[in-house]
């Protein structure tokens, strides 16, 4: 297989010869290395980027002990592409991953994962998040990936599957322990992911109570506490002193000082600023802080940099120095900074909002804002960005816009990535998602309206989602309709008006906007789904299965909801007992989520009344595996063993059944005599039945045929 592009340019490797003035600076080729992440953490919400109300002290720890960037900054304000440019070293335009959900990594692209398990590094990611699911492509590399995502019953992943801060930690450290125990001289990377800072803001006790008045940061401090056991565990593994460890936000979080309350829409300060610190015990600087500007792309580089890992040239595409990461060794060193020119954007407002997508750069002391009504900043003078230099300095701005346009030029690629032919496993895997393409271009926007004039629907409808997470279902009901009213196009109102009207008991209504919502966004297929789950209620099933035969045929794929869209015609499928077609489309949806029981559940079911003995056979072998003493699972692989003639496996499993399990189905003595008279066994045959007989509650047919068989077996003997 060819090798993958490295998206990075030539950087500099700082060997230690070279470092002799800064003895601070200590480049191993044989460090572990580990990277935090966490998710919508502002900087200035930590204790030690100068919060007082923070109780963040592991996180002020290590910052103390390591070097912290003052002025780091994400280039998007978006989960997945964030990570993927923290990741590959890259922007957005250049890796292709513009916003959470619709795109995955091209698998072409290295990644650090990838670089460093080819290095002999033991790789392993564990996030807590849907949006950074394996079906997004940041699994590429991880030996384990593990996104073992709690899912409602009787349901496939969705945007709202994501665990705490304690379930992730509790995964990383079961890896941990074992990687000690069998490869404790090997080099691991790792990467832990904690979501909890997320809106809804809900911190378990304590915290609750103690930040009652900002949960926000409440979850901040209870994250805080995960990344001291994460320490703590390294620390009795005598693994802390030899571990390169980043700690760094994905993006920030807004709270209404410029109209947002969240993130994904503008790239102001409270967005894209986020924490990063290194630490490295003997090999950086301890409690140095930098004010020069970092970004997240800077991050890889600066791994492969203190790992003395030659960072290969890139794919030639854009020649010469550009926004794309270089290590940040020189400047921990005590190197001068060189200007720098950082690309930022969101699309979401383009996807999400139908305004023009937000794109700008920052560089020396300016941010520009390419937008309708554009926008100039000189941060240094005016960090909360409350005055629009644009006409003051409209030379400043038009030199700023020519240079963006310039870089959207060079970056942004024409069509998705060409790359390796992907292979027969990969292909069915892409498919099983609903994946085909992530290449989406933004440059006729100027007919769009600018997002500051659609915020308000925004505002309006996390308003109504917090109403609604707390019950108050009326009032969330005006918030919904009043955010569609300010802005018809924006899609998320009509899918929690639906369901806010569907808990009402209110399922005419819920359809009808639904309706309303597909009218207006005839491309947002989340609402078609919504829409066909009321049909699903309603018992019209061919209806909802055209809609979701439709959605797969869509260009662009549905890369976030694939799964979800096969598992429902699977269910719709079963409810009309066509059992081939629900087999056709639970087997995709079992393949993008192996972990799925639920899915695998279903399947296994309808092949095995199918006859499709081997496929059927293979699944039990997997949950079997999960849930060894699942008596259900158990009698149907005993039923199966004896459907095949394999007799003695069958015994072996109905004998699991009526030893290890207190109560089985009583129905269970009756298959097992059978079993055992079929083969012979006439006196044991006898006794399971015997014990059927004293078990069955019921004097029926069913009794009285056990009793027939019990007096022939015993003449037998």
């Amino acid at each position: 297989m060819p090798e993958k592009k490295l998206l990075l340019p030539i950087t500099l490797l700082w060997l230690f010869s070279q470092l002799q003035g800064s003895p601070p600076v200590k480049i191993t080729p044989v460090a572990n290395v580990l990277v935090i992440t966490l998710d919508t953490t502002r900087a200035d919400r930590i204790g030690i980027y100068g919060y007082k109300p923070g109780q963040t002290p592991h996180i002020d720890g290590i910052a103390r002990k390591g070097v912290r960037f003052e002025n780091a900054y994400t280039p998007a304000p978006l989960t997945l592409p964030a990570h993927c440019s923290l990741f590959t070293g890259d922007i957005p335009l250049a890796h292709g991953v513009r916003n959470n959900g619709r795109y995955r990594l091209p698998g072409q692209i290295d990644t650090l994962a990838e670089i460093l398990l080819r290095r002999g590094f033991t790789t392993a990611a564990f996030v807590s998040s849907f949006t950074l699911e394996s079906r997004f492509g940041l699994d590429q590399g991880f030996a384990t990936y593990n996104d073992n995502l709690p899912v409602k019953k009787g349901q496939v992943k969705t945007y709202s599957s994501e665990r705490t801060a304690e379930e992730v930690f509790a995964d990383f450290a079961a890896w941990f322990e074992n990687f000690h125990r069998q490869d404790k001289n090997k080099k691991f990377f790792a990467w832990v992911h904690f979501f909890d800072p997320h809106m809804p803001y809900t911190p378990p006790e304590p915290f609750k109570t103690r930040f009652q008045q900002n949960p926000y940061d409440g979850e901040i401090a209870y994250m805080d506490v995960y990344i001291g056991k994460i320490m703590t565990l390294l620390e009795e593994k005598q693994a802390l002193a030899n571990t390169l460890i980043v700690i760094v936000g994905d993006h920030g979080e807004a709270f209404g000082e410029h109209g947002e309350f969240g993130h994904m829409v503008f790239c102001y300060e409270e967005n894209l600023r986020v924490p990063l610190v290194f630490y490295a015990p003997g090999r950086l600087p301890e409690n140095k802080s930098i004010a020069d500007r970092a970004n997240l792309v800077d991050i890889m580089p600066t791994i492969l940099d203190f790992l003395a890992i030659p960072i290969q040239p890139g794919s030639g595409r854009v020649p010469g120095p550009g926004p794309r990461g270089i290590s940040l060794l020189p400047l921990i060193a005590g190197a001068a900074a060189k200007e720098k020119t950082f690309y930022i954007e969101s699309v979401f407002p383009a996807e999400a909002l139908g305004c023009a997508p937000v794109k700008g750069l920052i560089k020396g002391e300016y941010k520009f804002i390419d937008l309708p009504h554009p926008e100039l900043y000189r941060l240094a003078t005016d960090p909360g960005e409350k005055e629009n230099l644009f006409f003051k300095q409209n030379a400043v701005a038009r030199q700023l816009k020519q240079t963006l346009a310039q870089l959207i030029k060079q970056y942004e690629p024409p069509t998705a990535h060409p790359g390796r032919k992907l292979s027969a496993d990969e292909e069915r895997k892409l498919k099983s998602l609903g994946y085909f393409s992530s290449s989406i271009k933004y440059s006729n926007a100027a007919n769009l309206p600018d997002p500051k004039d659609k915020i308000a629907s925004l505002t309006e409808f996390v308003v109504g989602s917090r109403l609604k997470g707390e019950g108050k279902t009326n009032e969330a009901i005006v918030y919904f309709n009043r955010a569609i009213e300010l802005n018809p196009t924006f899609s998320w109102p009509y899918s929690m008006l639906a369901q806010a009207y569907l808990e009402s008991g209110k399922i005419d209504e819920a359809l009808n906007v639904l309706k309303k919502g597909i009218a207006q966004n005839p491309g947002e297929y989340q609402l078609k789904i919504d829409y066909t789950l009321l049909l699903k209620k309603q018992a019209r099933w061919d209806e909802a299965i055209e809609i979701l035969k439709g959605l797969l045929r869509q260009e662009g794929g549905i890369v976030d909801v694939g799964p979800e869209v096969y598992f429902i015609l699977g269910d719709l499928y079963t409810e009309k007992r066509d059992a081939a077609n629900a087999i056709s489309n639970y087997r995709p949806a079992s393949l993008a989520e192996p972990e799925n029981f639920v899915i695998k559940q279903k399947l296994v079911y309808l092949l095995h009344q199918s006859k499709k003995y081997p496929e059927a056979l293979e699944i039990y072998r997997d949950l079997e595996k999960a849930t060894p003493g699942d008596a259900g699972l158990l009698l149907n692989m005993a039923i199966l063993y004896e459907q095949i003639k394999k007799y003695d496996l069958s015994k072996t499993y109905y004998l699991k059944l009526v030893t290890q399990n207190p109560a089985p189905p009583v129905r269970v003595y009756y298959n097992y005599a059978l079993l055992l008279a079929k083969t012979g066994n006439f006196q044991e045959a006898a006794k399971q039945m015997q014990r059927f007989i004293d078990n069955y509650p019921a004097d029926d047919s069913l009794k009285n045929t056990a009793r027939e068989y019990l007096e022939k077996w015993k003449s037998a003997n």
